[in-house]
């Protein structure tokens, strides 16, 4: 990743050429995380534990990219607007394609539509990884009660005449393991 301090911003215009470069990154950079997000959703399914820590490994390279490019992004906007002669600090890049009236270019409407499909891509895709890993979780503790012994309660019968008795405990389980 380039160092932000080194990148040159005189005029707004090398500014907003520096800065459409670092979003098309930023773009491919979500398209491959939507692609191992996919084969993420596929390895909780299939249960292979396996491919899905190597899935998880190559997510968070490419999300540490993404970081990287964010923070380069911000510092480039924020020289955008020393050059303005304006002070804002942390503007959206909504804000500042606003502010700059490139809101209306073709290009920037198609690059900014993309990395909003694209976050709200992977948005969708966590929090559905996230609901079949706690349905997976889940299913294995309720199985894990269900089998192995839980509780002792007491174990009483009834007698030939009627009455209860006995006080002996016994565990509530599936399998019973005594021979």
């Amino acid at each position: 990743m380039t160092d932000p301090e080194k990148i040159p911003v005189q005029n707004p215009e090398q500014g907003y050429e520096t800065l459409f470069q670092v979003l098309l990154q930023e773009a491919a950079l979500y398209e491959q995380l939507i692609e191992k997000l996919v084969l993420k959703q596929q390895a909780i399914i299939n249960g292979n534990i396996t491919r899905l820590n190597e899935l998880t490994a190559s997510e968070q390279s490419i999300v540490q990219k993404a970081q990287a490019l964010s923070t380069l992004r911000s510092s480039i906007m924020q020289k955008i607007f020393n050059t303005w002669g304006v002070n804002i600090k942390d503007a959206s890049l909504s804000e500042m394609l606003q502010y700059s009236g490139k809101s209306t270019n073709p290009e920037w409407l198609k690059l900014t539509q993309k990395l909003k499909l694209g976050i709200q891509q992977v948005n969708r895709l966590n929090r559905e990884n996230q609901q079949l890993i706690n349905s997976s979780l889940q299913f294995v503790r309720d199985l894990v009660k269900l089998i192995f012994p839980a509780d002792e309660v007491p174990k009483n019968t009834y007698n030939k005449d009627g009455d209860l008795s006995g006080n002996e405990k016994t565990t509530k389980k599936v399998l019973d393991f005594q021979v």
